[in-house]
């Protein structure tokens, strides 16, 4: 360890592995200011910082995170007294200061000076330019609070912060607080901002540009909507939903906003979606900002959901924060579980809950795979936390969904409560929030939960019927060799005696389980009553097809979704062959809810993904068309006022799936007749058509038409609008146009957030195969634009049906390794193999049926 002079720069580099090293707590950060001296029409910062300690055990070393910065000084004193310190970059972006003398426990100061460039791959303070003008802004989660300012920066460290800004008059700066003080000297400017409530690292936001601000009346606290110079008028959506939102999870937490204000910032270049910074939340522009004359239903209901979620995390995230990241799993699943909760409470007629049990039903097949993990696992990294976001959101959400319904709403609000209550302003653990909720739930609850938190898989309960007695068995349910698990479920059971309709719940918690019922007699069993719990289930061949039968009559919407995707989970796992799921789905095929008619379509993707082949296109057109002309012809081709939303949704979805893979002329003609009146004036086509008009014709489209769409996205001033025509750039199937395309990806017009949307999608064997051709072709020019986190995820390009792809793709990763890769490239081999294994086990059986 050597001794650095104050005029030494100590640069701190990237490392590709998991930031694992712990900085413990002997020294303990108190609070911390941070000076930022920022242009966005510059290409570098500088800025210093001073941070309060608390040293607990006497010790000479300890350590902060400090990723890719020159730190210019570092100077450690306590009260005026300074103390000789060494420093050092260390392992895993952290900097370790050895002291020239034993810190006996106490307050000190640290205090550094340092520069660093403004990021340009939309994490840490980074900048970005939309329309000409240049913006900064920040995405410190999970761990890139480190990248723009020394910080102890794990969220266990929750201290207050105090931000301030010096930069230049023609520009604004946005953080969580208020403004507590400004002053100006010349064409500068020095914005100070109000020291934080306990945050951690990760929360602290802010952004600086030319902003459009629109009021946000009517809450509890003031708020506005910011967007980027010229996009206010694109705020009223968002300033309408956000007060009721608002007010209904006050009234579910009992209690006012727990922050000074509710700013929502939207974001041009974005990969993050949104983010729960408290007081300055930021949201991608696509999402925020939309145009009332344009925007369409589900625009609005993603909106209204995000935000839901986003504010919903001021209590839960923010005001009470995970010790570390194996709880991250909580922040997010109570998160999107609460915002799904009020999105239906203040706006009912989205009939949101139910169409968000489309990514449950994706999570549960994800789950059945030996490489799936359990929501929480102990220690694991940021990075893991990360990578296993589509766990916390949807299988988490589920669970907690589950054992609302056994424990009770009201109950359940009690154990919420009573957690906030005693860990407010602190951080939690999973194991506090479990015995808040014991407090008001049945004994063993918390036992219950714990095996759906922290094993991973999901439980298949076979039901068999004799007499009125019922004989529950579980198993772990999985498509290859796994472990064996035995789960405490929470099981639904609604049955008929053929007089009667009763529900019957049961804690199964043992490998079998026999439960009497009322009734002399079980004339049809439904073993997954509301649809809330997290299992599978299957009955005998009979049953599954009387029930099957009654489902329209007997089942509701949301139960007879679930029932779908219980029934291509059971296909999936060969306990259920091809013709017998093929004839199931055209059951509900003429069902009259939208969400059951659009869980059919997805079903549908299911089977042209495994089994596309030259051969088999003209017969599954054939099929979509003899399968979903019927809801064409009675829902048409545009919404009528009044309509219900997911109505609206489904057409689309009926629309599209006829042209694209139905081959329907009918289809094909409205297309053609529509695409030259939006060109000409966008308003004469309905909002909801307008991307499915633009996309199907990119896709049969010409050089021109390429050019003309080319034009339009680097011409759009509208978010959606920008979005349309990116989207489209990527539909283009002729090959010098595709190729055209991803040429045109890699290029700055193009932000990095922005690649995939442009590369195009991928859908046949002969697609995949190409853009994994692509990708590895120009694998180190997109490392190069794309953020940092997407790294782990790329052995996605393997994905398919195509087990010797995945052979090349690990030879091919063996030497472009991070943090995660293997594992991903593990989770890409299953399902290759699986889609693999069905295609082999099931075409005859799908063959014949399309055929006959």
């Amino acid at each position: 360890m050597k001794k650095l002079s104050l005029a030494l720069l100590l640069v701190v580099s990237f490392t590709a592995h998991a930031a694992t090293v712990r900085l413990g707590n002997d020294v303990f950060p108190v609070a911390q200011s941070v000076n930022l001296t920022v242009d966005p029409r510059k290409d570098a910062y500088t800025g210093s910082t001073l941070i309060e300690l608390d040293v607990k055990k006497a010790t000479k070393v300890f350590r902060f995170h400090a990723q890719d910065l020159e730190i210019r000084s570092l100077k450690l004193a306590k009260g005026q007294r300074p103390i000789d310190a060494n420093r050092v970059a260390a392992e895993e972006n952290t900097v370790l200061v050895t002291a020239g003398e034993t810190l006996k426990p106490g307050r000190y100061t640290l205090s550094m000076e340092f520069a660093n460039k403004f990021n340009r791959q939309a994490v840490g303070l980074y900048k970005m330019v939309a329309r000409g003008e240049p913006y900064l802004f920040t995405q410190f989660q999970a761990i890139d609070a480190r990248k723009a300012f020394p910080v102890w920066d794990e969220p266990a460290y929750k201290i207050p912060f105090e931000l301030t800004v010096t930069l230049p008059t023609i520009y604004d700066a946005i953080s969580n607080t208020p403004v507590a003080s400004e002053t100006q000297a010349g064409d500068a400017k020095t914005i100070r901002f109000a020291r934080t409530k306990p945050l951690p690292s990760y929360l602290v936001a802010l952004a600086v540009g030319q902003f459009d601000y629109t009021p946000i009346p009517g809450m509890s606290v003031p708020g506005r909507v910011i967007a980027p110079k010229g996009q206010g008028r694109l705020a009223k959506t968002a300033a309408d939903i956000t007060p009721p939102v608002l007010a209904a999870l006050e009234k579910y937490f009992d209690g006012t906003h727990p922050f000074e204000k509710v700013d929502v910032l939207a974001v041009p270049e974005y990969w993050a979606g949104a983010m729960e910074n408290p007081g300055a939340i930021t949201f991608r522009d696509t999402i925020l900002l939309l145009d009332p004359a344009t925007a369409t239903p589900a625009q609005r209901q993603n909106l209204i959901r995000i935000m839901a979620h986003e504010l919903a995390h001021m209590w839960f995230g923010d005001m009470v924060t995970m010790e570390w990241w194996d709880d991250f799993w909580l922040n997010e699943s109570f998160a999107d579980w609460m915002g799904d909760k009020i999105t239906d409470q203040v706006f009912p007629e989205l009939e949101h809950a139910i169409s968000e049990m489309g990514g449950v039903q994706a999570v549960m097949n994800a789950d059945m795979r030996a490489t799936t993990d359990p929501i929480r696992r102990r220690d694991s990294s940021p990075e893991d936390a990360m990578r296993n976001v589509g766990l916390a959101y949807n299988k988490g959400k589920a669970v907690l969904s589950m054992f609302e319904a056994w424990i009770g709403p009201e109950s359940f609000r009690s154990g919420v409560l009573a957690h906030l209550k005693s860990n407010a302003w602190s951080n939690a653990t999973a194991e506090e929030f479990f015995a808040s909720l014991s407090k008001s739930a049945p004994a063993g609850t918390a036992a219950a939960l714990q095996t759906f938190i922290a094993q991973p898989g999901i439980p298949l309960v076979h039901v068999d019927v004799s007499g009125n007695t019922v004989r529950l068995t579980q198993e772990r349910f999985a498509t290859s060799a796994v472990a064996a698990e035995t789960w405490k479920i929470p099981v639904m059971l609604r049955y008929s005696d053929g007089q009667t309709i009763r529900t019957k719940a049961v804690m199964f918690d043992t490998a079998s389980k026999s439960v009497k019922l009322e009734g002399d007699r079980i004339a049809w069993i439904y073993p997954h009553a509301g649809a809330t719990g997290y299992y599978r289930w299957q009955l005998d061949d009979a049953s599954m097809t009387a029930l099957a039968a009654r489902a329209t009559e007997e089942l509701s919407p949301r139960e007879r979704l679930a029932f779908l995707g219980n029934l291509g989970a059971l296909f999936r796992a060969g306990t259920l062959h091809g013709d017998a799921y093929l004839d199931h789905l055209s059951r509900f095929a003429t069902d009259a809810d939208a969400n059951v008619l659009s869980s059919v379509i997805t079903a549908l993707a299911q089977i042209r993904s495994t089994f596309d082949s030259p051969e088999l296109r003209p017969k599954f057109a054939e099929y979509l068309r003899r399968t979903l002309g019927p809801t064409r012809e009675r829902v048409g081709f545009t919404p009528q006022p009044g309509e219900p939303q997911p109505l609206t949704g489904l057409r689309v979805e009926v629309l599209n799936w006829l042209a694209a893979y139905g081959e329907d002329e009918t289809v094909w003609q409205f297309i053609r007749a529509e695409l030259p009146k939006f060109m000409q004036d966008p308003s004469s086509v309905h909002p909801t058509l307008a991307g499915m008009v633009v996309g199907l014709s990119a896709s049969r489209g010409d050089e021109a038409l390429f050019e003309e769409f080319r034009k339009r996205f680097e011409a759009a001033t509208l978010p959606a609008e920008r979005s349309r025509y990116l989207n489209a750039l990527g539909q283009f199937r002729d090959p010098t146009l595709k190729q055209k395309a991803r040429e045109y990806a890699l290029g700055t017009t193009v932000r990095p957030t922005e690649i995939f949307n442009l590369v195009g999608s991928s859908t046949t064997e002969e697609e995949r195969e190409d853009l994994y051709q692509w990708v590895t072709a120009n694998y180190d020019a997109l490392m190069k634009r794309l953020p940092p986190n997407f790294a782990a995820g790329m052995p996605f390009v393997a994905s398919g049906c195509d087990p010797a792809r995945v052979t090349r793709a690990r030879e091919f990763f063996s030497t472009r390794k991070t943090e995660g890769t293997d594992r991903q490239l593990a989770r890409v081999a299953e399902q290759v193999n699986e889609c693999a294994s069905l295609r082999a086990r099931e075409m005859d059986a799908v063959m014949k049926y399309l055929t006959k």
